[in-house]
């Protein structure tokens, strides 16, 4: 496992993602090893986009279920807030894909 290091995302950044759906909590992935140890559990690639997280060319957010507090889903977004992929366990698509789309759309007003 490679080392443990830390995503340093400005505050203004990670405030934009929070109480946009009443289930979920969006959360900035904060560490190389939080992107793998969430890939390894969807068993899906997410561990291969941890180069480009930690130089902030994609932010990693993941949608936290409010009551289990699980990780459920894990969505990759550019700077400019273009939602590329929302993906579950087992590469199960996120069904509210077209809402989180608006939520960033939103952000960018």
């Amino acid at each position: 496992m490679p080392p443990f290091n830390r995503i340093d995302t400005k505050n203004e950044i990670k405030n934009h993602y929070h109480n946009f759906l009443p289930d979920y909590k969006f959360e900035l992935a904060e560490s190389d090893l939080q992107i793998y140890q969430v890939g390894h559990k969807f068993n899906n690639c997410l561990g291969g986009y941890v180069d480009e997280a930690m130089e902030q060319r994609v932010f990693i957010l993941f949608l936290r279920n409010k009551v289990t507090e699980e990780i459920e889903y894990a969505m990759e977004v550019s700077p400019n807030k273009v939602l590329y992929q929302a993906e579950g366990k087992y590469k199960l698509k996120l069904i509210i894909v077209s809402l989180v789309s608006i939520v960033l759309v939103v952000l960018i007003l």
